[in-house]
């Protein structure tokens, strides 16, 4: 026994002896309990991981799930430092990151899984799904709760009743007539996006993780505004997926009223009323607006005769209109000239619908390469060295196409002009 328990059970001699409740009772007992019940905590909790700040990642076995960044734009560092060699892209990695990184651990299991050994195989295998992942949130037609579903053989077609099963009211002992359903199917054809992205080699050569996640944030941003724009309003018949502006029911689309605080009232009650009178089922999880930033603005100012804002659920960190989510996309352009509609130009237009009724077929193999010494075409269509200029050629393709689940689920409103100053 210590002596602070000794003095807490022995009392003076012109004391009374303390009572069992009152020792358990007391400050001095508590607080040894307490010490041993954190003592006896300490032998089995994990120590917390180090970081030290030299290193982008702590030890394998203390580690967190990699960000984007470490995964992607240090595996091209490090099979950038390996020319291409996968052996010499681990020594590199385990060099550079500690004994069991994740950039080691990755490009050893894409060595042991590939065929040919290149850098395509590489950089494709996790890495691919994680810049799935990132666009999720920086694609508008992604965030807004498409549901993406695998197509590894290229087309694929999902079946559907078109017109469903009637109701017939009869009378006793009287005879009723069959309803017949209709099917139909959803065909997803996967289309090549492709992204094209110069490094330059110093940024490899000196790489840090900010330098990484710029090369990351490319790759992300790229392939978002791509797919985003094919997928709104992509053309039918091309080499791009079609876009939901073309897919919805002609019913479905609408031109706008006008500029004024009672004219956009009208516009987005024709909008609601198009979807929600298809009997499309709509939760405030599930319903989306899609609009340009000039639109956004414009209702994000919008007041009444009094000066009172008439949506000032827009100003919230998660804007809504009428309970639904308003995402902003520059894919919307606002120059749009309508055939026979008042061809000035300066036309917008604002989707709405319900975000699971959007189907995206991703194909599973996409891939990304590092390329050096090649020649690509820059943004302006000129032939560019990349030995003139000294960069690396980072390559991303994915396999991707989009449909509605229904052609009655989204709703398109044209000839938008708020905001353009009239």
């Amino acid at each position: 026994m210590t002596d602070e328990a000794k003095g807490a059970v022995e009392a003076p001699e012109d004391k009374v002896v303390a009572t069992a409740d009152e020792i358990i009772g007391s400050a001095a007992f508590e607080d040894k309990i307490a010490e041993a019940i954190g003592a006896a905590m300490a032998k089995h909790m994990p120590k917390p991981a180090e970081q030290p700040s030299d290193q982008l990642f702590a030890p394998a076995a203390q580690r967190a799930k990699p960000e984007l960044r470490n995964l992607l734009g240090a595996t091209i560092t490090a099979i950038y430092h390996g020319r291409n060699d996968p052996e010499r892209a681990i020594k590199y990695a385990k060099a550079r990151w500690g004994d069991g990184n994740p950039i080691q651990d990755h490009l050893q299991k894409a060595l042991t899984s590939a065929t040919t050994g290149g850098a395509v195989e590489m950089v494709q295998t996790t890495v691919a799904a994680e810049v799935i992942e990132a666009l999720r949130p920086a694609s508008v037609v992604r965030s807004s709760g498409a549901q993406i579903v695998p197509n590894p053989t290229g087309t694929l077609q999902i079946p559907r009743i078109a017109t469903g099963a009637g109701v017939s009211w009869v009378g006793e002992a009287s005879a009723s007539n069959a309803t017949q359903q209709v099917f139909d199917s959803v065909t997803l054809t996967r289309k090549k996006a492709m992204i094209k992205i110069p490094v330059t080699k110093e940024l490899v050569l000196f790489a840090s993780p900010d330098s990484e996640q710029a090369i990351a944030d490319d790759v992300v941003a790229a392939m978002a505004a791509g797919t985003d724009s094919a997928y709104i309003r992509g053309a039918a018949g091309g080499n791009n997926p079609e876009g939901i502006r073309t897919q919805v029911a002609t019913a479905q689309r609408s031109d706008s009223a006008g500029n004024t605080a009672a004219n956009v009232e009208t516009d987005i009650g024709t909008l609601l009323e198009a979807v929600r009178g298809s009997n499309v089922p709509l939760t405030p999880e599930t319903g989306h607006f899609w609009m340009s930033s000039r639109s956004f603005t414009f209702l994000e100012k919008l007041r009444d005769a009094n000066g009172n804002l008439i949506y000032p659920e827009l100003r919230m960190d998660s804007p809504r209109i009428m309970r639904y989510a308003v995402h902003i996309s520059n894919n919307i352009p606002n120059n749009i000239a309508l055939s026979g509609q008042s061809p000035t130009g300066d036309e917008s237009e604002v989707y709405f619908g319900r975000g699971p009724s959007l189907l995206i077929a991703d194909a599973a193999d996409m891939s990304l390469e590092v390329l050096e010494n090649v020649a690509y075409t820059n943004s302006s269509g000129s032939i560019e060295s990349g030995v003139d200029l000294d960069t690396l050629l980072v390559k991303a393709m994915l396999l991707t196409d989009i449909a509605l689940r229904h052609d009655s689920a989204w709703a398109v409103l044209e000839s938008v002009q708020w905001g353009n100053g009239t």
